[in-house]
């Protein structure tokens, strides 16, 4: 999983190059996900294989990290030196759900297959700003707050598999996935002067699972 982080601080400043302190972060890694599946297939050729499936998934992958507010000023750090206070922004992924065709090929009791369709993810946003000691950048309110936000994020998916019938009701698989699921995007505007504090984070995945399906 990739998730790609923008985030902006600006605040009203008479150079255009210090009004804006835009940051990027990259996180990757990997977590574990479970989920169901169900679909209905139609073999209308001796080896060809249409079908509709739907998914639902439970991922837990989360990112967060604080940046600071001036460009020459320390991240993560709100005393009376740094004098500028710090930002902070997160997002998390907490579930996946798709809608897709498949066409595939089968051979004896195996069917390679590939599939595509729409892909639905509920994503959450977390912006803060913690500016105690002086206040945010260059406005000397002092505050500390931060805003939530939540949505059902769309995308699209594509991805191929193979399929095992191993007895007359039960099939194996292992499928590859892999889902976009474009922009996410988040502001948060306090009392300070006119300050605001905004992310836009791009969220990837490439899933590889395996599955056990009955058939009816």
């Amino acid at each position: 999983m990739a998730h790609n982080f923008t985030s902006n601080f600006s605040q009203p400043n008479p150079s255009p190059a210090l009004a804006n302190n835009v940051q990027r972060n990259s996180f990757s890694g990997t977590s574990v996900a479970a989920g169901i599946h169900a679909g209905y297939n139609w073999q209308f050729a001796p080896h060809l294989v249409a079908g509709l499936e739907g998914d639902w998934q439970w991922v837990r992958s989360s990112h967060s990290f604080c940046r600071q507010t001036e460009i020459l000023s320390l991240a993560c750090v709100d005393d009376e030196l740094n004098n500028t206070g710090f930002a902070t922004v997160s997002g998390r992924l907490n579930s996946v759900a798709t809608a897709r065709a498949r066409l595939g090929w089968t051979v004896d009791q195996v069917m390679l297959y590939g599939t595509g369709g729409a892909a639905f993810a509920d994503v959450k946003s977390s912006l803060g700003l913690t500016c105690l000691s002086g206040g945010c950048g260059r406005d000397s309110t002092r505050l500390a707050g931060s805003v939530n936000s939540s949505t059902v994020q769309t995308g699209w998916v594509a991805g191929a598999g193979i399929e095992w019938m191993v007895s007359r009701n039960w099939i194996v698989r292992a499928e590859y996935q892999h889902i976009d699921l474009g922009d996410v995007s988040a502001r948060f505007s306090p009392a300070c002067g006119g300050c605001t504090l905004s992310s836009s984070q791009n969220l990837r995945l490439d899933i590889g699972r395996a599955g056990l399906s009955y058939k009816f």
